[in-house]
């Protein structure tokens, strides 16, 4: 009875190790397992955002031909529309794109979560971070873009930009 309760234990150890080391993770991929490929929004969905949260911003932000967001100049002010969605940052429907300023500019990032998680919107060397939303929220943030250089904007709750929820500034 001893020899066959262990072999039992035993065999059940051996599933439970077995079922738990053969889940791959992607760090790029939800607890649902959703990944961030399945998360890119078309300019339909882009709108309907927008309309839901009663955001006007038409021709807010400008994209080159290399994909990057330039924002739109308001008397000498840069503003962004950023939707933060299960650990990506989308502006006008990219994901994570560059964002170039020009330096001494004040740059307007207006933060909606997509979502039910919380995100934030933060920039370390430059001093810059949001507040917390979650759901439908909306939060604001400005800066003043005052030193040249490549800076990394993130979400710094929980694991969310380990999971790649970050782009780059640029302050040219």
């Amino acid at each position: 009875m001893k020899k066959l309760s262990i072999f039992l234990l035993s065999v059940f150890v051996l599933i439970l190790f077995t079922a738990c080391s053969n889940r791959v993770e992607d760090e790029a991929m939800d607890d649902n397992g959703v990944t961030t490929e399945d998360l890119i929004l078309d300019e339909d969905e882009v709108e309907a955002l927008e309309e839901a949260a009663g955001i006007t911003y038409e021709d807010q932000t400008e994209v080159n031909e290399g994909g990057e967001v330039t924002g739109v100049l308001e008397d000498g002010e840069r503003k962004f529309k950023v939707y933060g969605r299960n650990y990506v940052f989308y502006i006008d429907g990219k994901a994570n794109p560059d964002i170039i300023v020009n330096e001494g500019k004040t740059v307007s990032i207006t933060l909606k979560s997509d979502d039910e998680m919380k995100h934030d919107f933060v920039i370390d060397e430059l001093g810059v971070k949001s507040n917390t939303v979650s759901g439908a929220a909306l939060t604001a943030v400005d800066f003043v873009a005052d030193k040249k250089g490549t800076y990394s904007y993130y979400c710094s709750v929980g694991s969310h930009r380990v999971k790649g929820m970050e782009g780059t500034l640029i302050v040219q």
